[in-house]
């Protein structure tokens, strides 16, 4: 019972005192200052490395599905005569060993 309280107590004391609750100088200031250039190269930064890591991703997948039709394609061309002939050799290779 005494967290449950305290869980409600701690909301209603910050509210009680504005000057803690108000936006951080980076939301509130000028706009030209060097913080707010700062904070939005840092933006632009977290931006290209998140297109870095979905390219990246992206290539992979596509690497894989490129294997995996180029692998399909190869294994449809084999004709049954070309099967019959490497299921000879392969019998041969067997009974010599």
């Amino acid at each position: 019972m005494k967290m449950r309280s305290l869980f409600f107590l701690i909301p209603l004391l910050l509210g009680a005192l504005p000057q803690t609750l108000s936006a951080c100088p980076i939301c509130m200031g000028a706009p030209d200052s060097p913080a707010a250039s700062a904070v939005n190269n840092a933006i632009f930064i977290m931006f290209g490395v998140l297109g870095i890591i979905f390219t990246g991703i992206g290539s992979v997948f596509f690497s894989l599905y490129r294997r995996a039709k180029h692998s399909s394609q190869q294994h449809e061309e084999m004709t049954t005569s070309e099967l019959d002939a490497l299921g000879r050799e392969f019998k041969e290779a067997s009974q010599h060993a």
